[in-house]
Order: C-alpha cells, then sequence, then structure tokens
C-alpha cells in the first residue's frame, strides 16, 4: 500500500510537471509567434529605408569626394606658399651676403685711405 501512495505522489508530480511544460511551450509558442511578426515588420522597415539610405550613401561620397579636392587644393596652395617662402629666404640671404660685402669694400677703401 505505502508503494501505491508513492507512486500516486509522483504521478501527480508527474502530471503537475507536464502542464507547467506544457504551460512554458504555450508561452514559448506566443513569444515565437510574436518575434516572427516583429521580424518580419523589421524586414519591411528595411527594405522601405534601403532606398533613402543609398541616397544619403550617394550623397556622402559626393561630400567626401569634395572634400579631399578642397585638401587637395589646400595642400598644393601650402606647398607653393612654402616654395615661395624658401625662394624669399634665399633671396635675403644673399641679400645680406652683398650687404656685407659691400660694407667690407667700403670700409677697405676708407680703411686705405
Amino acid at each position: 500500500m505505502e508503494y501505491l501512495g508513492i507512486l500516486e505522489k509522483k504521478i501527480g508530480q508527474l502530471l503537475e510537471s507536464a502542464k507547467q511544460d506544457a504551460q512554458q511551450l504555450s508561452e514559448l509558442k506566443k513569444e515565437s509567434e510574436q518575434l516572427k511578426v516583429e521580424n518580419s515588420e523589421l524586414l519591411q522597415q528595411l527594405a522601405s529605408d534601403d532606398g533613402s539610405v543609398k541616397e544619403e550613401v550617394v550623397t556622402l561620397r559626393k561630400e567626401n569626394e569634395d572634400l579631399r579636392k578642397q585638401i587637395e587644393k589646400l595642400e598644393d596652395s601650402l606647398l607653393a606658399r612654402h616654395e615661395s617662402i624658401e625662394a624669399l629666404s634665399q633671396e635675403k640671404e644673399l641679400t645680406r651676403m652683398a650687404v656685407d660685402d659691400l660694407i667690407k669694400d667700403i670700409d677697405s677703401i676708407v680703411g686705405s685711405e
């Protein structure tokens, strides 16, 4: 008799566990359906946004290319200015050397008289 009581108790626990599993399975199926609907909506939204995203990418690429061209122009301008400054520095140095030579020549002429 005692074994029948234990068996009855275990069968009751097994039935309760089966009920809980069935309830959990039902909840998971509902959640799965909701996720499928949400996924479908997101895919539709992505498909509709695809055109605007492509347009934005094209616009950004054009802006990027324009900015690169502006950078190249600025670099060329800076290089030209640097070369001009270098030329002026060399000219200044040559002028200073010529003036120094002129001063020496004047000193030697004045000193010899």
